[in-house]
């Protein structure tokens, strides 16, 4: 588990963050432009690989807690995995303990990973998506008739900052789906 903050300074009215986002956290891009200040600064953090770690959530928890607190203006995004695979003490109660962390977190969105698909996607739409209280996000996931099958992207607004998130599933999850 990585905590990798990514700080930058907002320069004129529009900024892409695609970049930026792609450093942070893999499969979970934030695309789009942020009207902001000139010289505003915000402060993207992600996470991956979660796998119901709980034993070191108080260090991560931590560790955004800084983060927050030195700007407002911060987010902070999952690439997925965050349960399946899970440490014992989390699969053992079906991953709510760690669904609960990741929303006393204040994550604000989440790419889905391939363990999220470990029980099936009916478990995914029946017991994970319900719990979390952040957007579960896969653009690329289609169902046997062409539809998409989870959220494709959230646009979450800060201090008047909105970046648009947009999940993706990597092409290994197709088989699990």
């Amino acid at each position: 588990m990585h905590l990798h903050p990514v700080r930058g300074v907002v320069r004129g009215a529009t900024v892409g963050f695609g970049a930026a986002a792609l450093a942070v956290s893999g499969a979970l891009v934030p695309l789009g432009a942020a009207a902001a200040e000139p010289g505003q600064q915000i402060t993207l953090m992600g996470f991956n690989d979660f796998h119901g770690a709980l034993g070191g959530a108080s260090a991560l928890a931590c560790q955004v807690e800084t983060v927050r607190a030195e700007n407002e203006t911060s987010f902070l995004f999952s690439a997925g995995d965050s349960v399946g695979g899970s440490a014992f003490e989390s699969a053992v109660q079906n991953d709510e303990p760690t669904i609960d962390v990741l929303n006393a977190l204040g994550v604000d969105a989440t790419a889905i990973g391939n363990h999220e698909y470990d029980q099936g996607q009916d478990d995914l739409f029946e017991r994970i998506e319900p719990r979390t209280e952040f957007a579960d996000l896969a653009a690329n996931v289609y169902d046997a008739e062409g539809e998409r099958v989870h959220q494709a992207y959230e646009i979450i607004e800060r201090d008047g900052v909105k970046v648009a998130v947009i999940g993706a599933v990597t092409t290994k999850t197709v088989g699990k789906v």
